[in-house]
């Protein structure tokens, strides 16, 4: 089993983004830039530890307009966001955010994406072929009850999707800032253009990008079928598709998932 003592958490602040920032002992050249689920885990330090044993430098962001970035958080917001947080991962210096005191990550030799849960397909649609791999874990990426293989499964995660969305209104009314618009219940209810599974087959065809697809398979909130309904249509040569004995949360990876992740970062 992989254990690291996660020393220090630093914040950082990028234009209106703050984020999370962890560094290693030995620092290899590699930038993770590891986007929250929603809401972001507060469970994640195994997670990390599997991470920063690689070496690399970990940033943990919050979206425009969740907690303390600022902005308005919706799913067309989060994909833009990917980008430009894309700028912070590739700097070889940043300051820390209350005391001012300047962090040297060195020289950036990769970046990495990783999307967890609801992220996946925000790390999908946003990454921009900017990133020199990706990786999409427990990965939510149908959200059109008519997408799923079985009506069962699809009215299930619908079902998931209206409580999330009381969870975030109720839970977090401060900390998920919505505005008026609807964007983010469009998108998680299926009904947005961007939420349809056309639109998640065609980016994972289109990937030019190393890319792994990591789900459990005894994932109870994302069914692993789902994921293999999805990879039936895929072609891209730059997928690695592995299912692993595991649940949802990346608090339950056991050793095969963590060999996967650090093997792909490795290599």
């Amino acid at each position: 089993m992989l254990l690291y003592k996660i020393m220090v958490t630093y914040k950082v602040k990028y234009k209106n983004y703050i984020a999370n920032l962890y560094i290693p002992e030995q620092k290899s050249g590699k930038v993770i830039l590891l986007l929250p689920g929603l809401p972001p885990s507060t469970n994640i330090e195994k997670m990390l530890s599997i991470l920063l044993s690689t070496g690399a430098v970990v940033y943990f962001p919050n979206f425009s307009g969740f907690i303390d970035s600022g902005g308005i958080f919706g799913a067309k917001n989060s994909i833009k966001d990917v980008a430009e947080l894309y700028n912070l991962a590739t700097k070889s210096r940043v300051k820390e955010l209350y005391f001012g005191k300047e962090i040297e990550i060195g020289k950036v030799k990769e970046v990495i994406l990783i999307g967890t849960s609801f992220s996946s397909i925000v790390a999908l649609l946003g990454h921009k072929d900017k990133f020199d791999k990706m990786i999409l874990l427990s990965s939510a990426l149908l959200f059109n009850p008519k997408d799923f293989p079985t009506k069962e499964l699809g009215k299930n995660f619908a079902d998931q999707m209206k409580s999330l969305l009381s969870l975030l209104k109720n839970a977090f009314p401060f900390s998920c800032r919505t505005g008026k618009n609807s964007d983010l219940k469009d998108f998680l209810l299926g009904r947005s253009p961007l939420s349809q599974k056309k639109s998640v087959v065609d980016a994972l065809n289109k990937l030019k990008i190393s890319t792994l697809v990591l789900h459990g398979k005894n994932d109870t909130s994302i069914p692993v079928e789902i994921i293999e309904s999805i990879q039936k249509n895929i072609e891209s040569p730059y997928i690695t598709w592995e299912y692993t004995d595991s649940a949802h949360s990346t608090s339950s990876y056991k050793e095969d998932s963590q060999k996967v992740i650090t093997d792909f970062i490795l290599n």
